[in-house]
């Protein structure tokens, strides 16, 4: 799937594929990111700030929107999917993450 996708299209892709980024164009993210405040972005990442719906365990879903470059893509994803995609631990779980000794120092 390469050709850039909005609207009903997009939504439908992307309920089709959920484990896939689906091309969308910049016009797209741009109208998604202004439409309401996002619910998180971190960089050119976001997540539509209304979610969609709620997946089998209970959490929202959101539309989420990224830019690779000069393409741009988006998929579904709850805000913990969204956080460990683009790399970030929350503060609570730190503590529980195996620690190595700093500089040498135990």
């Amino acid at each position: 799937m390469n050709q850039p996708l909005e609207w009903q299209a997009l939504w439908d892709a992307m309920d089709a594929n959920p484990d896939a980024w689906i091309p969308t164009t910049e016009a797209m993210y741009w109208e998604m990111l202004g439409a309401v405040p996002p619910r998180k972005m971190i960089g050119n990442n976001f997540l539509v700030g209304e979610a969609s719906r709620h997946n089998s365990e209970g959490y929202a879903v959101y539309s989420c929107f990224t830019q690779f470059g000069d393409t741009y893509k988006a998929k579904h994803m709850t805000l913990k999917e969204f956080m460990a995609e683009f790399g970030y631990i929350p503060a609570r779980e730190l503590r529980y993450a195996p620690c190595s000794p700093l500089w040498g120092l135990s």
